[in-house]
Parts: C-alpha cells; structure tokens; sequence
C-alpha cells in the first residue's frame, strides 16, 4: 500500500479516535471539538481517495479534458488551437467529482449511487455549516455517525466502480463500530 494511502487510512482512523472521545464527553464545547475533528477527519479521508482515482486517470482517453479538469481539480486552458490542462487549481465540487467518476466508470449510475448519495449531500451540508459558519451550529453525535457512515459508503462504491473491487483494507476491521 502506498504511503498516501496509508495516510488516508489513518484519517479515518483520526476520525474514529475523535468520534470515539466525544462519545463519552458530556455535552458543551469540548466535546463540540471532537465531534468537528471527527467530521473533518472523515472528509478529508473521502477527499484524499478521491485524489488517489483521479490521479489514475491524469492521461486517460476515457475522460475528456474538461471533465479531466474536474476529477484533477485543474483549469482548461485553450492553447496552440487546443485545450489543455494547465497548473492552475480550479477547485470542483466534491459531488461533481463523484458523479463524473461514477458516471464513467459503473453501468448503472442510480445502483453505484445507492442511498448513501444523498446522506452525503447531507453531511456536506453539514460540513460547509462548520467551515463557513453564519450562525452557531452544533453537531449532533447522530449526524456525525451517519456522516462517517456516508463517507465510508462513498469511498467503496466509488472503489467498487473505478477499481472493480472493494477499498482494499476495509476487511481489516478499520472501520469497525461504523457500517459500510
């Protein structure tokens, strides 16, 4: 396993470590901090898988270089009478980059989605609450639970249609105490 894969790993290990402190915390701030360390934990862990597929497909045919740009988070440049890649960021929405990968590389987009899509448009709602906060948001350890739960889901469907097989080390019990 790579390193940037074992990094990843260990995010939703940070994640499980945070969610597993602010269970046993009573309610108020510190526990708060744990429940938001937990969250971002875990989309980080989604956002660095997400990379590592879109890494693999830098060159591919398979993807026009505009929805290249996307799964790359890059800007399409028009040069010498083509488009192109350049190294400019031009960040995507995490779903776009979800859809597009799903979209291209399962049979059918609706059973790749499953139910788990929509409870992470939920958590991503959540999430932005957090980071661009415009009124007082307190997470709830249910939101969190379904949020982690969602992001598990993501990672090994979008595993399952990119690579044909599982999230390698699911089985090794990283994820015990949350369902995927």
């Amino acid at each position: 396993m790579s390193d940037f894969i074992n990094y990843s790993k260990g995010l939703m290990e940070a994640a499980k470590g945070f969610r597993n402190r602010a269970q046993v915390m009573p309610e108020g701030s510190i526990k708060q901090a744990y429940l938001r360390a937990a969250l971002l934990h875990g989309f980080s862990f989604l956002e660095a898988h997400l990379n590592y597929m879109a890494e693999h497909f830098h060159d591919s045919q398979m993807f026009s270089v505009h929805e290249r740009g996307i799964l790359l988070e890059r800007d399409v440049v028009f040069e010498k009478g083509e488009f192109q890649l350049s190294q400019k960021t031009k960040f995507a929405r995490m779903t776009d980059r979800i859809e597009l990968l799903l979209t291209k590389c399962s049979e059918d987009l609706s059973a790749a989605k499953g139910q788990w899509y929509s409870r992470l448009k939920e958590a991503i709602k959540i999430r932005n609450a957090l980071v661009h906060p415009k009124e007082v948001h307190a997470l709830t350890d249910v939101q969190l639970r379904e949020a982690l739960e969602a992001i598990l889901e993501a990672v090994e469907s979008l595993y399952r249609a990119v690579f044909k097989k599982g999230l390698p080390y699911t089985k090794k019990g990283l994820f015990g105490g949350l369902e995927i």
